[in-house]
């Protein structure tokens, strides 16, 4: 009976996601057709002057890890790796620095942070991101350690307002 309830409960909490404001729902973002918290995100760090890097976490051996654990067991994996490195990142990045938290590729996660050029440059992205992963793997405990691809990239303002426009357009989809 509580099973019932709790099903017909859920989908109005992910609805409720719409009113909160960004910094709410900065981690592991639902998204919505008519919000979307990444493009609302990135836009406010750019009006604001910062620059936005787009950086992720790619693991490599994804398919292995799945064989090897089994669906149930994997999907538990990967509930405890996105707590795993949200905990991490909250702890190498100050809350202001981090503009959302996404899963938005099945193999990986993206971490989509405002970059001040006075105060941060490419190398400390470098080594935040390389010390992030670090970090995560010493708190994972499974025979396959996952193998984890990190890069980056920065977001230029003039071709963001010109994916928003098309997004608009309904000609492309982020």
């Amino acid at each position: 009976m509580a099973q019932h309830y709790i099903k017909r409960i859920r989908p109005i909490s992910k609805w409720s996601k719409l009113m909160l404001p960004l910094n709410k729902i900065k981690y592991f973002p639902p998204q919505f057709i008519i919000r979307d918290p990444v493009a609302e995100g990135v836009n406010l760090a750019l009006k604001q002057g910062y620059e936005v890097a787009v950086a992720f976490f790619n693991f490599k051996n994804w398919q292995e890890l799945s064989e090897q654990l089994g669906e149930l067991s994997f999907r538990q994996f990967i509930k405890n790796l996105k707590k795993i490195f949200l905990a991490v990142i909250q702890h190498e990045l100050e809350d202001n620095q981090i503009i959302i938290v996404h899963d938005h590729y099945c193999d990986g996660l993206t971490l989509i942070l405002k970059v001040d050029h006075s105060r941060d440059c490419v190398t400390e992205i470098d080594q935040k991101l390389k010390k992030i992963v670090r970090e995560a793997e010493k708190f994972l405990h499974i025979q396959i350690k996952p193998i984890i691809d990190t890069g980056y990239m920065f977001v230029e303002k003039k071709y963001f307002s010109s994916v928003q426009e098309w997004q608009k357009k309904g000609q492309i989809r982020i």
